[in-house]
């Protein structure tokens, strides 16, 4: 796989192929009724999200390759639960962010 789109649906979409073929575009048209997030972050970050007792640990690195890249994203599964309690974001030069209280999934979130 050489890419993949986002429709901000929680489903990922690839893009198969090589230089000297053509494009095959798998686009997902279902399975969103478990819950998601996307977090958008800085190049290099590690993002650990708190789901009902359990947590998830996520790496968002940008993908290079010949048509262009794509950015960090980490994109998290959470199952039946609606929202989670407790995202952390660890940057690349040390530092950390906290979004805490009760927020709901089937979203994307952005930190700059």
């Amino acid at each position: 796989m050489d890419g993949t789109t986002d429709q901000n649906d929680g489903l990922l979409n690839g893009v198969f192929g090589t230089i000297e073929s053509a494009r095959l575009w798998c686009l997902g048209d279902g399975c969103t009724a478990n819950a998601w997030l996307q977090v958008a972050v800085p190049q290099g970050s590690r993002i650990e999200i708190d789901v009902v007792g359990w947590t998830q640990l996520g790496l968002a690195n940008r993908t290079v390759r010949f048509d262009g890249e794509v950015e960090p994203v980490a994109y998290f599964g959470l199952g039946d639960a609606s929202e989670f309690d407790v995202l952390w974001v660890y940057l690349p030069d040390g530092g950390s962010m906290k979004l805490s209280g009760t927020v709901q999934a089937r979203r994307r979130i952005t930190v700059h």
